[in-house]
């Protein structure tokens, strides 16, 4: 039992019995405790709950309710938008001077801002240092290839004609084979450190005119070259480079196998073109080891061909120069696929 039968409403609270006892038909809830403390008497402790039915009659929104709503969310929005891009505006510079830096694409490089909260300076300033170090050492490496060219080419020189003066022998012909040979091995030495620093201005390159020109020239060698595909949008890289590139890549298929094909795939991201041949291929496991500098493939690739094995490795950094990748995988069945994927930036 909740409630004694002799406790009349005059005894109760004024607003507690109000609300409970006189309120019809919604009654508003009431808790009540009890408690015997001795001798027949008891101890009540009543309290009033909210009135449930608050709710019933409630009514929508007004339209300037919703109006004021809007106005504010709108505002909202404007706000947190200008404080997220003021936070991330240092790191949007610090990506795209990170992805210039890893291009060969002309970019004014300079040194990054020191803006926005503690750790995004932090960050500048170590990207600002590693950048300095970089540029310091490809301009070193430039002057060390330059003094190398120079230094090397008169002692060559001297070494050739010396052997020349000499009487015919076969001591003769050996130090005239060994001559040209070094004179192979410094000329590639060079080109593999020209390819990394692509001093060449960048230009918008027409794909399908410079595969069509590839066609015509290897054409001359008795090559025919099979093209599929089309490109519809000039791409914008460095054409001497690029052109040297795909032809170290074209000779290669036509060193190795009999026909090459090339496949133009466009997207509005990247540019593909497939090298395909159909020669012997390469062992899976030497795919990476082949674009290391002077590395010949004694069993898979033919070694008659008078190159010293930088070819791959030339192509390879011009591709990256342009942000590229340069892929090789053997075709199921026969044949060797180069890929080389540029980027549109």
């Amino acid at each position: 039992r909740v409630y004694k039968n002799d406790i009349k409403l005059i005894d109760l609270p004024p607003r507690w019995a109000q609300n409970s006892l006189i309120r019809e038909p919604n009654v508003a809830p009431v808790l009540v405790a009890q408690m015997p403390l001795g001798g027949g008497e008891w101890l009540y402790l009543a309290g009033l709950l909210p009135d449930p039915y608050y709710l019933s009659d409630t009514r929508g929104l007004s339209n300037q309710q919703i109006l004021f709503l809007v106005i504010t969310l709108l505002i909202l929005v404007v706000l947190s938008w200008l404080l997220v891009r003021w936070l991330t505006l240092p790191l949007t510079n610090l990506s795209k001077a990170a992805r210039h830096l890893g291009t060969d694409i002309d970019y004014d490089l300079k040194p990054l801002m020191l803006a926005g909260s503690k750790e995004v300076r932090q960050t500048a300033a170590a990207f600002n240092f590693m950048q300095e170090r970089i540029l310091r050492f490809i301009e070193n490496r430039e002057r060390m290839f330059s003094a190398i060219s120079h230094d090397l080419k008169t002692p060559i020189t001297r070494l050739r004609l010396r052997a020349e003066l000499m009487e015919e022998s076969e001591t003769q012909h050996k130090m005239i084979k060994d001559l040209d040979e070094l004179e192979i091995m410094v000329k590639g030495a060079l080109d593999l450190g020209k390819s990394t620093d692509l001093h060449e201005t960048t230009h918008p390159i027409n794909i399908n005119q410079l595969v069509r020109t590839f066609k015509d020239e290897f054409k001359l060698m008795g090559a025919d070259l099979e093209i599929r595909g089309i490109v519809k949008r000039p791409y914008y890289g460095k054409p001497l480079a690029l052109k040297r590139c795909l032809s170290n890549l074209i000779n290669n298929g036509i060193f190795y196998g009999a026909d090459v094909g090339i496949d133009l795939v466009d997207s509005r991201h990247e540019l593909k073109i497939y090298i395909i041949d159909n020669g012997p291929g390469i062992p899976e496991k030497e795919l990476e080891k082949v674009f290391e500098p002077y590395v010949r493939l004694e069993g898979s690739r033919n070694r008659n061909t008078g190159g010293a094995g930088l070819g791959l490795s030339i192509a390879r950094n011009i591709v990256h120069g342009h942000g590229g990748q340069l892929r090789l995988r053997n075709r199921i069945g026969y044949g060797l696929e180069a890929a080389v994927i540029l980027p549109r930036i």
